[in-house]
């Protein structure tokens, strides 16, 4: 009566108690609760494989951009300490190692150039290829070692070759075979005679 006094309400139905009463069904629950977790984990995996745009092995890249793949150059696992010391590192006898794991890495390494000098030479077979191109979307993927370990090959086949580091920001070719960086391919481009 105090609060129909206050504030004024009445009664719009009479409550009803359901004739099956609420329980918890554990069984039926947990079965349903598999089955979604399941089936939301696989849509899941289906979408981030339709939505994924990185290439996680060599042969889809050759399939999406339909281009032939010249060759895999094996990453070594064993010396990525810094980019000064990985050519002196690759450079080491074999003599010096101990470890049989690093010797075969580094003959897949070395045999990978060959087998990329090979596919070039097959793809230049008509013509001459007077130039070749190395070049990555972004930074510290390998592309001056790379330059110069094909640099490599191509003078064990008596191939001549010039390396022009065309990094202008950050060169390092110059420190990798130990040589100043005074005068450069910046000076060639900006001299006017």
């Amino acid at each position: 009566e105090i609060a129909q006094n206050s504030f004024p309400w009445s009664v719009i139905d009479n409550p009803t108690v359901s004739k099956r009463p609420v329980k918890p069904r554990v069984k039926r629950n947990l079965f349903l609760g598999i089955i979604l977790s399941l089936s939301g984990s696989l849509v899941a995996v289906f979408l981030r494989n339709r939505l994924d745009n990185v290439f996680q092995d060599p042969t889809e890249i050759s399939k999406n951009l339909k281009l032939p793949i010249l060759t895999y150059i094996p990453f070594l696992k064993n010396i990525c300490k810094s980019q000064n010391n990985i050519l002196n590192e690759i450079e080491k006898d074999e003599n010096e190692e101990k470890n049989s794991n690093y010797s075969e890495e580094k003959f897949l390494f070395e045999e990978s150039f060959r087998e990329l000098y090979t596919s070039i030479r097959f793809l230049s077979n008509d013509s001459n290829m007077k130039s070749i191109c190395i070049t990555s979307s972004i930074g510290e993927e390998g592309k001056s070692i790379i330059s110069l370990k094909l640099a490599e090959t191509l003078v064990s086949y008596n191939q001549k070759v010039l390396i022009v580091d065309a990094n202008m920001r950050y060169p390092t070719i110059h420190s990798m075979i130990k040589r100043d960086n005074l005068i450069g391919f910046s000076n060639l481009l900006s001299d006017d005679s």
